[in-house]
């Protein structure tokens, strides 16, 4: 028999007695270093040397064995306490128990001292060993599940209202319940009937304080008897203390209860543990292998035990294996994470952990090892990565002196690094100065003070690529922490391309904007310019003298170059009402030609070309016109000393996503005109306002400003798009794209202009511009028609009143105070439903839209219109004529 060598400390004030025990330890096997001590302050000294165990006589003259316990549990709970007396009643014993004593033993039999010493160091190692489980627990709960089947325990765990939601295979084998049956399992009818009362108050503590607590009861077994167990939990709280889980174990202690005998084989329980657990020896022979590891190795422990640890390995790793295992029983640890292999040939990641297991002695006896599975984790993180690959924006960690400590491929598209170049170094490198030298202080005060200049959602910012060209980008910066290290991630967007589509958002708002100003001052002109064109009209058409006529024909040419620009700021603001109709581009650039070379003079050779074949595209034909008249003036005004201007026709194809300066196109074919000159050319700056309108390089006097705005307007109401390429002194080129329309079916007809008859019917004129109706009214009469003029919808409700005779036309106009047009259409064809109704409005198309009225669908007339004009389309509309 080995000697160990044993640290007593005696409470006795018997030499004699205390030699006997002395000599029983010997016997047992020890090599005791014992103090005797007979009063409490001399044992509460001893106590400073912590001894392996105390045994205490039941009385002495100034100390006894139960203020030596408390003494004892209070200054040193781990250390057995042991009584050993010449007389102790069984209720004393008991008592003593209860209160943490190991055993007792009467001074007779001597004989039981050995094994009842090692019986109470095997428990001491057996709670230390539960110690270490719970803290194990605590600490990393994730990664290990408890190995309860080979724990000579019953296990188990509750959810916080103390429902039990597991137990092991030992609470199956003690109580004779099926495993399936033992989840929310009612466990107090096996609780003894004198101890139920006591345990089920002291488990309902637990769960109502959170506060765990060692309790003892009988606990019934499968073939009817009782045994003693002991209970202890261990609660598992959430990040803010509340209880999430308890885990715990019933201990039979019915033979320390009843008898100094226990089995020294509990010294080893592994609590909680479900990852693999190996045991080998010194040799790297396996002696213990657990189901944990069965699961993930493939081995059995039929296998491997009584072999070589390393021989479930290739040949070739053997050695190596061979010497990390002595390595270890040489009393190094090791762990870390590596690629292992099963039984049937694939790989496993597990993490290890390797370290010598010592007696008590201290020498080393065995190795010990415990492995988890890594194969989620792995999986989680590789598809974290694919992830991270996939992601359009760039992803940059960084640590709390701004080091970068990873980036994802997004990175290093958008900056022009790689991953290599750009780990390890200061995340200055991606920021343009000044952010870049103030970066270093916006996080030392953030880390200093918590106030944030870098923690933040979508923060605008500059990015420097490695070329050195910066671009605008949205930034988000979190915050997390590793091992109490502070980290940062930033998702930097490109906002480019979003910046170029807010720029033309704010163009196009400007536009619109304008566009209405326009609309509205044209709505104002045509009520004036009817007046003064229409009186204009009637005079020249009587006798006049030759000054007067020269007059009036100058009033006459201003008023129509007046509603020219009316025509332009309607054209220009998109809002004319226009006749689209099926034209053939080339063919309307072929019958412009001659024009054109009037227009540009004889030092600009002008050259049409296009592809062959039709260009089909629905536009209104004057407008068309205009564009091409616009461009051309342009092009003339930028070769004052002569050069070559070129009108290009063709169909083209677009792909999907294609974009150009006026915005994305959809897919599908395109008739382009493209207008090149050779002239002065124009910077960006100038492209950047070239549609804006009143906007002009030209000196004073020499443009409105409204060509090119005008030309934008029309390309923009026909569904096209619209951009221009130009270089200082290297000419500039218009492109413009059209929507190709479907090819028309056949040859129009245009109806003959007949000559003008005069009217007989009865036309009801509501307008509310006194002057308008009354050169209406004079207009229409001079015809013949027998006219009801009225200023208003109520008044002209009440002239039919009065009128006994059939209205055989409306004549309105659109947009009126209190009762519209179309409202007051609808009232006239109540009254009389055979006439027939003509619209005449100076607004634009979205106010005479509001009120219902639809330029292409009614009979219509724009303001400002002549007197034949509008003699004309009255008797169109009373012939049947749209």
């Amino acid at each position: 028999m080995s000697e160990c060598p044993l640290r007593v400390l005696l409470v006795e004030d018997n030499p004699f007695d205390a030699r006997l025990v002395q000599h029983e330890l010997r016997r047992a096997g020890y090599v005791p270093a014992m103090e005797r001590v007979e009063s409490e302050p001399a044992f509460t000294a001893a106590l400073g040397s912590t001894p392996d165990v105390i045994l205490c006589d039941w009385n002495l003259p100034q100390f006894d064995a139960l203020r030596a316990l408390a003494v004892a549990r209070e200054r040193v709970p781990e250390v057995p306490f042991i009584i050993v007396s010449g007389s102790i009643g069984e209720e004393h014993a008991v008592r003593a128990i209860k209160l943490g004593a190991a055993d007792y033993l009467l001074k007779d039999r001597l004989g039981r001292l050995g094994p009842a010493v090692k019986q109470a160091l095997v428990q001491r190692d057996l709670r230390a060993a539960e110690r270490r489980a719970r803290d194990e627990l605590r600490a990393s709960e994730a990664r290990y599940r408890v190995l309860a089947d080979s724990v000579p325990q019953i296990v188990w765990t509750a959810r916080p209202d103390g429902a039990v939601d597991y137990m092991n295979r030992r609470a199956a084998e003690y109580s004779g319940v099926e495993d399936d049956r033992l989840i929310d399992w009612n466990w107090e009818h096996l609780v003894h009937p004198d101890d139920r009362p006591h345990t089920t108050a002291t488990w309902g503590a637990v769960l109502r304080t959170g506060e765990p607590q060692e309790f003892e009861f009988r606990l019934r077994r499968s073939d009817g008897a009782y045994r003693w167990h002991l209970a202890r939990q261990v609660a598992v709280r959430g990040p803010t203390g509340e209880v999430e889980r308890w885990f715990g174990t019933c201990t039979d202690i019915h033979d320390q209860k009843t008898t100094a005998e226990r089995l020294a084989q509990d010294a080893q329980v592994l609590a909680h543990v479900r990852d693999s657990v190996v045991v080998t020896d010194p040799e790297g022979v396996v002696t213990y292998w657990n189901a944990g590891a069965t699961r993930l190795f493939g081995w059995t422990a039929q296998e491997m035990i009584g072999r070589r640890y390393a021989e479930r390995f290739p040949a070739e790793f053997r050695p190596e294996l061979s010497r990390e295992v002595r390595a270890r029983a040489d009393g190094t640890e090791w762990h870390g994470e590596y690629e292992d292999l099963r039984k049937d040939g694939t790989r496993v990641w597990v993490h290890a952990r390797v370290g010598p297991i010592r007696d008590a002695a201290g020498r080393v006896c065995g190795v010990l090892g415990l492995a988890s599975d890594l194969t989620d984790r792995k999986r989680a993180e590789e598809s974290l990565a694919a992830v991270m690959r996939s992601v359009a924006d760039a992803i940059v960690t960084i640590d709390e002196r701004g080091t970068i400590g990873s980036v994802n491929p997004a990175t290093e598209r958008l900056f022009g690094y790689t991953a290599a170049e750009l780990v390890g170094r200061n995340v200055r490198v991606l920021m343009p100065e000044p952010h870049s030298g103030r970066h270093d202080s916006y996080l030392e005060n953030y880390l200093g003070t918590g106030v944030s200049k870098i923690i933040g959602v979508g923060r605008e910012v500059e990015g420097r690529r490695k070329d050195g060209t910066t671009f605008p980008a949205d930034l988000s910066v979190t915050e997390f922490r590793t091992e109490d290290a502070r980290h940062f991630t930033g998702v930097v967007r490109d906002v480019t391309e979003r910046k170029r589509l807010e720029a033309q958002f704010r163009q196009a708002q400007k536009m619109e904007a304008v566009g209405r100003l326009a609309g509205g001052v044209a709505h104002d002109f045509n009520n004036l310019l009817t007046v003064i064109n229409g009186y204009t009209d009637l005079l020249l058409g009587g006798p006049l003298a030759e000054d007067d006529r020269a007059a009036l024909a100058a009033v006459r040419d201003a008023g129509e170059r007046a509603a020219g620009l009316t025509s332009q700021l309607l054209a220009f603001s998109r809002k004319a009402i226009v006749a689209p109709q099926v034209l053939d581009l080339k063919e309307v650039v072929a019958q412009a030609e001659r024009l054109l070379r009037r227009l540009i003079g004889e030092d600009v050779a002008l050259t049409v070309t296009s592809h062959a074949g039709p260009c089909w595209i629905e536009a209104d034909l004057n407008q068309l016109d205009q564009v091409i008249m616009n461009l051309a003036v342009n092009a003339r005004d930028a070769m004052p000393t002569g050069g070559r201007l070129t009108f290009e026709t063709r169909r083209i194809p677009v792909a999907p996503g294609t974009s150009t300066d006026s915005g994305e196109l959809r897919a599908g074919w395109y008739v382009s005109l493209a207008v090149r000159d050779t002239g002065c050319g124009m910077s960006n700056e100038v492209k950047a306002r070239l549609f804006e309108p009143f906007f002009t390089t030209k000196g004073p006097g020499r443009g409105t400003g409204l060509g090119l705005a005008v030309v934008h307007g029309i390309v923009k109401q026909a569904g096209g798009h619209i951009w221009a390429e130009s270089v200082p002194g290297a000419g500039t080129t218009f492109h413009i794209l059209f929507p190709e329309a479907p090819a028309p079916g056949g040859p129009g007809e245009s109806a003959a202009v007949e000559a003008l008859r005069p009217g007989t019917e009865t036309v009801l004129l509501v307008e509310d511009e006194d002057a308008v109706r009354s050169l209406c009214c004079l207009v229409l009469e001079a015809q013949g028609y027998t006219v009801l003029p009225a200023a208003d919808g109520r008044a002209a409700l009440a002239a039919i009143a009065r009128h006994l005779g059939r209205i055989h036309l409306l004549v309105t106009d659109v947009v009126m105070p209190e009762m519209s047009g179309r409202a007051l259409a609808d009232a006239v064809r109540t009254l009389q439903p055979d006439a027939r109704v003509l619209f005449i409005s100076g607004y634009t198309d979205d106010a005479v839209v509001r009120h219902g009225v639809r330029g292409e669908a009614d009979a219509f007339l724009q303001k400002p219109f002549t007197p034949l004009g509008l003699a004309r389309k009255v008797r169109a509309v009373l012939d049947g004529a749209p």
